[in-house]
């Protein structure tokens, strides 16, 4: 298993949190617009993170066969 703080997937994820934060904190964005973009960047962390075990179980289960 790869360690998630070499994880480009997570580096990314966390990049574009602090944007969306900085995003908040000079108000371009409003409260409910910082909401969406955190639950869709963990949307998208949860999607990779499960596309990513499935690509290593079917490796996995190509190396038995």
């Amino acid at each position: 298993m790869i360690n998630k703080w070499t994880s480009r997937k997570f580096w990314t994820v966390n990049f574009w949190q602090a944007v969306s934060t900085v995003a908040l904190i000079f108000d371009k964005v409003d409260g409910s617009t910082y909401a969406m973009l955190t639950a869709g960047l963990i949307g998208i962390y949860a999607a990779g993170n499960f596309a990513d075990k499935k690509v290593a179980q079917g490796d996995d289960n190509a190396k038995s066969t």
